[in-house]
């Protein structure tokens, strides 16, 4: 056996991944007894792949994927099947805590943690799209669209001059003018009154 600044290999000459002088990478030989020969999914995507030399590495080649991102490690426990282009994702300036999530093509990619404008609930942003203040909003274009329709406003309470949001609908219908529904019963008994002083003046 001899090493390499990152991989180790094993002299198996006739394997089926080995190359011309009979070297195989040990890890790709520990997940290769692990799991065997044949068709096997990606563990990211979920998208089908198969053994190739690594002469030949396309597409759909089987990539040993360490978890840990230790490339020395080779135990059967930290290394999984994987296809190209989910691995060469994972092993670009991977930092702990990274979020990652897959595409409607299956594709696996980085993502960050965002609340929804309009709902409230948290979810995955792809991080080529956060920096787009419409798409970081939003968790769906249900939500987009929902809030476009009717938008958000910032008003004054009348009974305790505190600033609140108000959907514009709302403040359209007359309503939006308290912060609370104690400053709303607050504010009709000051009306009531103000107008039972108007009706005694006259």
């Amino acid at each position: 056996m001899r090493k390499n600044p990152r991989y180790k290999f094993v002299w198996k000459p006739g394997h089926p991944l080995a190359h011309k002088r009979g070297l195989v990478r040990e890890h790709r030989l520990v997940l290769y007894d692990k799991i065997g020969d044949g068709v096997h999914q990606c563990y990211w995507c979920k998208k089908d792949v198969i053994w190739q030399t690594l002469a030949n590495v396309s597409s759909v080649s089987l990539i040993a994927d360490h978890l840990d991102g230790n490339p020395t490690n080779n135990s059967p426990e930290n290394l999984v099947p994987s296809c190209n282009n989910c691995n060469s994702k994972r092993t670009v300036g991977i930092q702990a805590g990274e979020v990652f999530f897959l595409d409607s093509q299956g594709r696996r990619n980085r993502g960050v943690y965002r609340a929804c404008k309009h709902c409230q609930k948290e979810f995955i942003a792809p991080i080529a799209e956060s920096q787009k203040m419409r798409n970081q909003s939003y968790c769906s274009k249900t939500c987009f669209f929902a809030d476009i329709k009717n938008p958000e406003l910032q008003r004054t309470c009348l009974v305790c001059d505190k600033e609140f949001i108000a959907k514009a609908s709302n403040v359209k219908r007359g309503r939006g003018k308290y912060c609370s529904r104690g400053c709303f019963y607050a504010g009709r008994k000051l009306s009531k009154e103000v107008q039972e002083n108007l009706t005694v003046k006259r």
